[in-house]
């Protein structure tokens, strides 16, 4: 599944020496919120990104987790700022170094 971005998307690419790693789970926030049983549930927007992730973990401990390897010189599109995620440089021995660029991007065919 593909989500839909409200706030656009992020492009990332790993210029350091080692492996990185962008972790996420597959559900957007909007979906994480319509998962959430809670009495006197609020609206969607009165919750914060980080609320809403902490109200799943803690009801969905066992959801899992992906873990994509970003290799040196590779980079990813995700649509960040709709999703739960993370990156990650575990077992790194070398400074991370990484370009990043958000906003609203869309695919053209280039004209020869």
């Amino acid at each position: 599944m593909i989500a839909q971005s409200i706030g656009g998307n992020r492009i990332s690419i790993n210029l350091g020496k080692n492996d990185r790693h962008f972790l996420f789970i597959n559900l957007t926030i909007r979906q994480i919120y319509q998962s959430l049983e809670i009495e006197n549930k609020k609206g969607f927007s009165d919750y914060t990104k980080m609320e809403l992730a902490q109200m799943f973990f803690n009801t969905n401990k066992q959801y899992p987790v992906l873990k994509v390897r970003v290799q040196p010189y590779e980079g990813y599109i995700a649509p960040t700022e709709n999703i739960i995620h993370d990156g990650s440089t575990e077992e790194s021995n070398a400074s991370d170094i990484s370009f990043t660029v958000r906003g609203n991007f869309n695919i053209s065919k280039l004209k020869i």
